[in-house]
């Protein structure tokens, strides 16, 4: 059997697919190398020397995957380019014979409905988790972090947004503008609308 795992993050922007995987690294105690498959200096050999190559306890993270390929074309057809990696390249990579054990890899993803079936499949990704934009609970938590002892205004902000229509990375910003100030990051609430 195979000890490898694959993860795909899915999302709408800004929900946190990223720091997620920063997160799960950190609590391992994993580096994470970052591989960028849509330059033109890469090919399938190189991403299979890049994932063979990965040091121990690492996790491999493959942001934005659907942009790379439309089904099985490459997105970039029609550009001059004289390397590139294929989709039968990649599927290659992730589980063929070359592939490295003991390897985690984090894909992300805005648009899970792009992905070809094959990428998705059991064995290359093991795991799909979506990453939504933020529940009220999410919300008054997180007013909670940036100020303590604040559970009444808590509740009032989160009651004040809707559900799954913002995402967390416009929360914090909002947070962070009204830095210490709690009572304006609550009146100010529907500026995030």
């Amino acid at each position: 059997m195979p000890y490898r795992r694959g993860y795909l993050l899915y999302g709408p922007p800004g929900t946190g697919k990223t720091s997620f995987t920063q997160a799960v690294a950190g609590a391992l105690k994993l580096n994470i190398c970052y591989l960028n498959l849509s330059g033109d200096s890469l090919c399938d050999d190189g991403l299979n020397r890049a994932l063979n190559d990965a040091p121990a306890n690492s996790i491999i993270l493959l942001e934005d995957i659907d942009g790379i390929f439309a089904g099985r074309e490459d997105v970039s057809k029609g550009r001059r380019h004289r390397r590139r990696v294929t989709f039968s390249g990649l599927l290659n990579a992730l589980d063929g014979v070359r592939s490295q054990e003991g390897r985690i890899l984090f894909m992300t993803t805005n648009h899970r409905e792009k992905l070809d079936p094959a990428l998705l499949r059991e064995g290359r990704c093991d795991m799909q988790i979506m990453l939504n934009n933020a529940s009220a609970t999410q919300m008054e938590n997180l007013f909670k972090k940036f100020y303590p002892n604040k559970d009444q205004e808590a509740l009032e902000f989160a009651e004040s947004l809707p559900e799954f229509k913002i995402s967390m990375a416009k929360l914090q910003g909002h947070f962070l503008k009204y830095r210490d100030q709690p009572q304006k990051t609550l009146e100010n609430a529907q500026e995030l609308l």
